[in-house]
């Protein structure tokens, strides 16, 4: 069906039904943060629209502005279609994304090794933490009885994780608006860290693990899901699609593979105690990451073709009546175009967001 005959369709709903839709529709694309949706796309989509080595340079020397503006785009898209927790996460057959989400989630929390015995909190750093899917996760895993502090570039992020962190009357959590290669406390601050796939935006490993070791304490944990190419990764056959993936995700995972993220943590000092890519069948999963996408594994109806189509269909016509800002559709499209690169690039398993590196600050140093 085109999109022309799915709009036909949906002009032809009964008027009651179709202000529903277009009032879910508006709140959930509001895009009230952003004063011209329109010229944030351009601006990022030109930062990001080419990749050689002057405009790559160029754009991790700005990427402390170009990661807020690329979240300040897509966060009304994730949250809509993807939930409120920024990540993948393995998956069992029979189990649904919610599920896996939360399990993968629980995983990361029952390797920080806390002392639950103390009488203080145990003060838990969150890497990037987004608007707060996962730390809400843990923070309720807990039993409430740590502390938990998100580092953020992004303000919206910030501002909607504290929203939601009162709806949940979640009280345990606060939040710290920095670059997470210069986070304002003091050494050994953590009695442990995590990061959800939020360093992929690192223009820097070694920079970002040498900070994260700074402000853990001596002997804790730091649990961490990173992207990192594939043995079946080919240069010559496979950078483009790994370039576009970063243009479009506003992301440095060209030129990163297990083995250099892995020296990356040596260097500034970590022990390495697993090391694993949890989508491998061995590590815990039924299903490649990708395949989340899929019609045909995948258990989310938004990312699914047909969801897409759909959400891209109402995209365009919210737009074309003025019910949607400007730029909706160019952001849907970026968005479609980036996860059909993603399924690409799990097809050939050439990448993995889900490389699992649990590390440890060693108490020898101290």
């Amino acid at each position: 069906m085109a999109a022309s005959d799915i709009a036909a369709y949906i002009l032809k709903l009964p008027i009651s039904l179709s202000i529903l839709i277009w009032a879910l529709l508006k709140q959930s694309f509001s895009y009230k943060h952003i004063q011209s949706l329109e010229k944030s796309y351009l601006k990022f989509y030109k930062g990001f629209s080419t990749s050689n080595e002057v405009t790559f340079a160029a754009r991790k020397s700005n990427y402390a502005k170009m990661t807020p503006l690329f979240y300040g785009l897509i966060t009304d898209f994730y949250e809509f279609g993807w939930g409120r927790s920024f990540h993948f996460a393995p998956r069992y057959k029979c189990e649904t994304f919610k599920e896996a989400m939360t399990r993968y989630e629980h995983f990361f929390a029952a390797n920080f090794r806390l002392d639950l015995t103390s009488n203080e909190k145990q003060c838990i750093l969150d890497v990037g933490c987004g608007v707060g899917g996962p730390m809400r996760t843990i923070a309720k895993f807990f039993k409430y009885r740590v502390s938990i502090t998100g580092v953020n570039i992004t303000h919206e992020h910030i501002k909607r994780a504290l929203v939601y962190n009162e709806r949940e009357d979640i009280k345990n959590c606060n939040f710290i608006e920095c670059d997470f290669n210069t986070i304002p406390v003091q050494d050994s601050t953590f009695d442990a860290a995590y990061d959800m796939e939020a360093t992929l935006h690192s223009t820097d490993l070694e920079t970002t693990f040498k900070e994260i070791y700074r402000v853990l304490k001596p002997g804790k944990i730091f649990v961490s899901a990173q992207y990192c190419l594939k043995e079946a990764y080919r240069h010559s056959e496979h950078q483009d699609i790994i370039r576009m993936i970063d243009n479009l995700n506003g992301c440095y995972i060209s030129g990163r593979t297990a083995q250099s993220t892995r020296e990356s943590f040596q260097k500034v000092g970590f022990e390495i105690l697993l090391d694993e890519d949890v989508f491998e069948k061995i590590a815990g999963s039924d299903y490649n990451f990708h395949e989340s996408l899929e019609d045909a594994n995948g258990v989310n109806f938004a990312t699914s073709n047909i969801g897409m189509f759909i959400t891209s269909s109402f995209c365009y016509i919210g737009e074309t009546l003025k019910l949607l800002p400007t730029g909706t559709s160019a952001v849907q499209k970026l968005l479609s175009q980036s996860a059909e690169l993603w399924k690409v690039a799990g097809r050939l398993k050439i990448v993995t967001p889900g490389h699992l590196f649990i590390v440890r600050k060693p108490l020898h140093n101290y």
